[in-house]
This record gives structure tokens, C-alpha cells and sequence, in this order.
């Protein structure tokens, strides 16, 4: 799976070494390490103990859009783990290319210049070189790590360190485990942040994308269907009582749309609505001609449907100029609320396979 989000990030501007990614973004550059199917990311770091508290909350804060684990800061080094990545190589490779830019942002507000000749024996004189709270261990360690590289006068380079497997890092407690899920639009890449997302509660086979599930239900389309049918005899009968039928178009679509929502568990594709409205409003029609002859005349129901039917399109009999000029009206009166409902609806999540 790695070895696909690696193709991904190629392609968007990350270059590949040993089996080591890595992109400057702004001046700073920017290493993916894969160890045992987690991902982090690396880049340097300088600054005080304020600086680095200042880095880790603005961090905290990308933590549930990017899900990320922990956040941890020592020897002029930032380090940033990520959840286990999903089966989706695009979204895992938009995450973690959006995530560089987001720390970019943050390091270049946060970091203290230091002078170039600092060396790495001041990480030995000055306990504010690292985090607050540093375990003996790590005090041991440190002292290690500044006498090492005393012998070379200079400043011990993060990116000199080769073992970065097994190095000792010191973990900053307010970032803590997340398990969000991110999402993204497969052009636009636009995340959908946890407290957007209507099923972040939820345990998830997959992940939230940016697309409304617009997936197809024959129980749904049944209803569906229902709700037309009773909205053409709704706009039938207020047509009888002599209110006007564009009140009935308007509540036609809440029907229709609202049904399917109710039994689909999803929201309705937008072809098949704009079918079964204009369907309604049309059967509405007929009815309403229907109707009209029943009460002008002695015809029978059937006769009566049928000249109904005829009246939409046999112009040298009735005038069918008044007809669709009425049709015309409830659609227009229906096309609002049809709009609006079609714009909302739960989110689509893309399951692995």
C-alpha cells in the first residue's frame, strides 16, 4: 500500500531516496518515513521552549483534520505521526501533502532564528535545547548525543541522522491518538473536517468523502414513485376547490425527494428527481383535465383520462396553449424547493476493499 502512496506524492512533487520521500515546501525540507505500516513526517525545528508550545498547540489543532497520533519536538527536529493509512492511496497522498503545507505555515510563525555557529554542545549547557519534562533517559541521552558530536565543532544537521528508526523521541501529551476520518473531493481535495462530518461518531469501514451518497434504492425509488402519484392527486383536488395548484407543485418535490430520503437512507440522484417531478406535475395535469371534462360532460372516467392526456397535445380540439401554461407555472413553482433539497445529504464513504 506504501508503495502506492509513494507514486501518488512522486506525482505530486516529492522525490524519492532510499526509500525516503522528500519535498522542500517554502525553504524547508520535508522527509515521509514508512516504518512498519505507520507513516510520519520530519522537517527541522529551531526554537524556544515557547516557540516549540506555540508549534505543538497549532499542531494540536491539525491533529483531528489530518488524524494524526503525536506530535514530538528535540535536537532542532519536528516529527509528526500519522494514523495507519487507509486503503486509498490519493486521499492518504492529498493528506499527507496538504499536511506539510499546513506545518509549513506554522513552523514559519513559530521558529527562532539561531545564530550559525550554535553548535551542538549547547544542546548540553541548555535544558531549554529540549522539551520541558525531560525523563532521565532522556537527560542521559542527551548528554550522549552533545558529547558525540562536540568532536566535529559544528552543528549537529538533523537530516546527518541515520538511524531515525530507533532514535529516542520525547512525545508531547496534548497531542493524543486520533482516529478521525479525513476526506477529500477527488478534484478539489477538500477535507472534510470531524466536526462537518455527520457520521465522525460513527465507526467507519472507510472514509468520509467530500460527495453526497447519491447511490440508488429500488425501495427508495418505490416510494419515491409513491409520493408523486399522491402529489398529482393532492394537486388534483386543490385544483377542485379552486386554490391553485402551484401551492401543491411547491410541496411536490418535499414528497417525492423526502420519501426517498426516508426509505433510501441516502439522498436521490438528481436525474431521477427532476424525472419524477416533472412526472408528478405532468399526471397532475392530465388529472386536472380530467377532471374538468368529467364535470362538463357525460364521459367515463377512462374516456375522461384519455381526453385529458389529449388535451396537452391536440391543438385543433382544445387549447392547449392554457394547459402547459399552467404546467409551466408549477414547475417553475416546483424547480425551488427541488433545488434546495437536492443540495444536502450525508456524505459518501468509500469502503475498503
Amino acid at each position: 500500500m506504501y508503495q502506492q502512496i509513494q507514486k501518488e506524492l512522486i506525482h505530486k512533487g516529492f522525490f524519492e531516496t532510499n526509500g525516503i520521500l522528500t519535498k522542500f515546501v517554502g525553504t524547508r525540507l520535508y522527509q515521509v518515513i514508512e516504518d512498519q505500516g505507520e507513516i510520519r513526517i520530519e522537517t527541522s525545528f529551531r526554537g524556544d521552549t515557547k516557540a516549540k508550545n506555540q508549534l505543538l498547540d497549532y499542531i494540536q489543532e491539525l491533529a483531528p483534520r489530518y488524524s494524526l497520533t503525536q506530535a514530538k519536538i528535540r535536537n532542532q527536529k519536528l516529527r509528526v505521526d500519522l494514523t495507519e493509512p487507509g486503503n486509498n492511496a490519493l486521499l492518504e497522498a492529498t493528506r499527507i501533502d496538504f499536511l506539510t503545507q499546513s506545518l509549513e505555515s506554522g513552523i514559519a510563525r513559530f521558529e527562532t532564528i539561531e545564530p550559525s555557529s550554535t553548535s551542538a554542545s549547547v544542546a548540553k549547557a541548555s535544558p531549554d535545547h529540549f522539551d520541558d519534562h525531560l525523563s532521565n533517559h532522556d537527560k542521559n541521552y542527551a548528554d550522549d548525543f552533545g558529547h558525540y558530536h562536540s568532536a566535529l565543532d559544528q552543528e549537529m544537521d538533523y537530516y546527518e541522522i541515520k538511524d531515525d528508526f530507533t532514535e529516542d523521541f520525547e512525545a508531547d501529551e496534548r497531542v493524543s491518538l486520533r482516529q478521525e476520518p479525513f476526506s477529500s473531493h477527488p478534484s478539489h481535495h477538500k477535507y472534510v473536517p470531524p466536526e462537518e462530518n455527520p457520521n465522525h461518531d460513527a465507526p467507519l469501514d472507510g472514509v468520509v468523502t467530500g460527495l453526497i451518497d447519491r447511490s440508488f434504492s429500488l425501495l427508495g425509488f418505490f416510494g419515491a414513485v409513491l409520493g408523486a402519484t399522491l402529489g398529482a392527486i393532492l394537486m388534483s383536488g386543490i385544483h377542485v376547490l379552486g386554490a391553485p395548484v402551484q401551492l401543491v407543485a411547491f410541496l411536490i418535490p418535499f414528497l417525492i425527494i423526502g420519501i426517498y430520503r426516508v426509505m433510501a437512507g441516502n439522498q436521490m440522484s438528481i436525474g431521477l428527481a427532476i424525472v419524477l417531478v416533472l412526472g408528478s406535475l405532468f399526471m397532475g395535469s392530465v388529472l386536472i383535465s380530467a377532471i374538468e371534462l368529467l364535470q362538463q360532460t357525460d364521459m367515463g372516467l377512462r374516456s375522461a383520462l384519455l381526453e385529458g392526456l389529449a388535451t396537452h397535445y391536440n391543438n385543433e380540439k382544445y387549447f392547449v396553449t392554457s394547459v402547459w401554461i399552467r404546467l409551466g407555472l408549477s414547475a417553475v413553482a416546483a424547480s425551488i424547493p427541488t433545488m434546495l433539497l437536492l443540495t444536502g445529504g450525508k456524505r459518501k464513504i468509500q469502503y475498503s476493499k
